[in-house]
């Protein structure tokens, strides 16, 4: 039988509540992990969606110079003879045609500097190209979520 002194001290001194540093530093270190894991996905989640006010912006500019094309017999080289913003709805890109013609035109939507879309690699500037063979959007189909 252990002597009353001894038995004082195996029994805690009052209840326990709560949970021990260990725990709690386990539990940041898995947290840690997984937002690790998933912010890289996320923001491409994010600039892939936000890709979408250059996808409308060119989309506007391609039906405006359709209706350009059709009352003057070409087309445009300059966003403001189509009554066109030189930027994107939201301000993420800015708009440029950079060629055109009778047959055809291409104009480009590039990210702003400075915007979160101007980390967005290979799909920073999307590029439509129309001329008699078609329409060609580039630089790859995936950025024009194709």
């Amino acid at each position: 039988m252990p002597t009353p002194v001894l038995a004082h001290r195996l029994q805690p001194s009052r209840p326990s509540h709560g949970f021990t540093l260990v725990e709690v530093a386990t539990v940041c270190v898995i947290v840690a992990i997984i937002a690790a894991i998933a912010l890289p996905s996320f923001n491409s989640h994010l600039r892939r969606g936000k890709r979408h006010d250059a996808i409308t912006a060119l989309t506007r500019l391609q039906q405006a110079q359709s209706s350009f094309q059709y009352q003057n017999g070409r087309y445009a080289t300059d966003v403001t003879a189509l009554g066109l913003p030189g930027n994107s709805l939201e301000g993420l890109y800015s708009l440029q045609i950079n060629s055109s013609g009778v047959d055809g035109y291409s104009a480009t939507a590039t990210a702003t500097p400075g915007s979160s879309q101007a980390g967005d690699g290979d799909c920073s500037a999307l590029r439509l190209t129309v001329s008699p063979s078609g329409t060609d959007y580039g630089p790859k189909a995936s950025c024009w979520n194709r």
